[in-house]
């Protein structure tokens, strides 16, 4: 058997563990690609990678920051998970 390759690290997966598994359907039934991916990968890229949310964080910051320095009062709180 051929071994699958998760398509967001590039290495194997062992099919004897956790595996996602992507279907792309042209139309009901007609399957126009598969791809497999490891349950961490997809994961990881679904909630956006370590960077991504480091630089929201400090996006955020900055502009709390300037309605502060600009005096304007910030009523809702944005809370990054």
């Amino acid at each position: 058997m051929k071994n699958k390759i998760c398509l967001i690290c590039h290495t194997a997966i062992n099919m004897n563990k956790e595996f996602c598994k992507f279907e792309h359907y042209k139309k009901e039934n007609v399957i126009n690609s598969k791809a497999y991916y490891h349950v961490e990968c997809f994961r990881k890229r679904l909630s956006g990678s370590a960077i991504q949310e480091k630089l929201a964080k400090q996006g955020f910051d900055l502009i709390k920051l300037a309605k502060e320095k600009m005096g304007i009062e910030d009523k809702q709180e944005v809370v990054m998970a």
